[in-house]
């Protein structure tokens, strides 16, 4: 459920880490497959925003990659690691990288937060906020419970 519903990798890891190796495992499992679920999505929204902007007598406009690079660079990553041919050291070192940007990045967006400036957007954005995550968590429960 928290990988399908939680929109951040690092919130996933962070919420899952909670229900303990098992329920990690398969929470970054679902997220990692959302993420890769994302390029047939994007290359066909970037295919028709390309498509429109080259009917245009748009000579200054930049068409969009077929492929945002991020992930292109996810999808070679994925293949690169399911060859195998990585050595167990360059992973171990890897996961250790990923635990400490993970831990950083974390720090960053808390430290990010002005409370004051959300305090003055009034109630309507906190309203709207939880109405969304609401729908979210509740159409993602609904999914795994008709599916597991």
């Amino acid at each position: 459920w928290v990988g399908a519903s939680v929109h951040d990798t690092a919130q996933v890891v962070a919420a899952a880490s909670a229900g303990g190796t098992a329920v990690l495992a398969v929470a970054v499992a679902v997220k990692l497959t959302r993420i890769l679920l994302l390029a047939p999505i994007v290359t066909l929204v970037n295919l028709r925003a390309a498509r429109r902007l080259a009917g245009h007598d748009a000579t200054d406009a930049r068409l969009p990659a077929y492929i945002p690079p991020f992930v292109a660079a996810f999808l070679a990553c994925v293949l690169i690691r399911t060859t195998g041919a990585l050595p167990d050291w360059f992973l171990d070192a890897a996961k250790t990288a990923e635990g400490l940007m993970l831990a950083a990045a974390m720090v960053a967006l808390g430290a990010s937060v002005d409370l004051g400036r959300i305090r003055s957007l009034g109630i309507r954005p906190l309203a709207l906020g939880t109405v969304s995550w609401l729908g979210v968590a509740g159409v993602s429960f609904a999914a795994v419970w008709f599916t597991g």
